[in-house]
């Protein structure tokens, strides 16, 4: 029970870290070797392997919503009991943007963290709108 309390604040504490653009504290979370997959058909799609690709990924992410907020709805942890081994965390949560074009932009998905040791191995977003609205907050017709 008390590996799944710390799982739970771990993950509001990274999406709150990532909401404020503290990329080398988010990142510390993460293992050299993680990888990230993003999905769609936009300029952000794709697996991510790698802090340095993981880096320039949040960066162009940044650069694309100039304002967000993660709204956490849920965080559901696989292993309860698990302390420092491996777990599989899934957040649920709602997207509210501005794009670079000034465009506001909502969406609702959730992220599904594999953990191992305490840090980040992989993470899989999916999105509620990965169609033609996810493509416009991207630039992308």
């Amino acid at each position: 029970m008390i590996g799944t309390i710390i799982a739970k604040i771990q993950a509001r504490k990274g999406f709150d870290l990532f909401s404020r653009r503290e990329l080398d504290k988010l990142l510390s979370a993460w293992r050299d070797d993680a990888f990230l997959v993003y999905p769609g058909d936009v300029p952000a799609s794709g697996t991510h392997h790698g802090k340095d690709a993981l880096r320039k990924w949040f960066m162009n992410f940044f650069e694309n919503y100039p304002e967000f907020t993660f709204k956490i709805k849920n965080v559901c942890v696989d292993n309860i009991f698990d302390l420092t081994g491996t777990n599989t965390i899934a957040v649920y949560w709602e997207f509210d943007s501005t794009t670079r074009t000034g465009d506001k932009w909502h969406n609702t998905g959730f992220s599904m963290f594999t953990i191992k040791f305490g840090k980040i191995v992989s993470c899989r977003d999916f999105m509620f709108d990965a169609g033609p609205g996810f493509r416009k907050s991207w630039g992308v017709k």
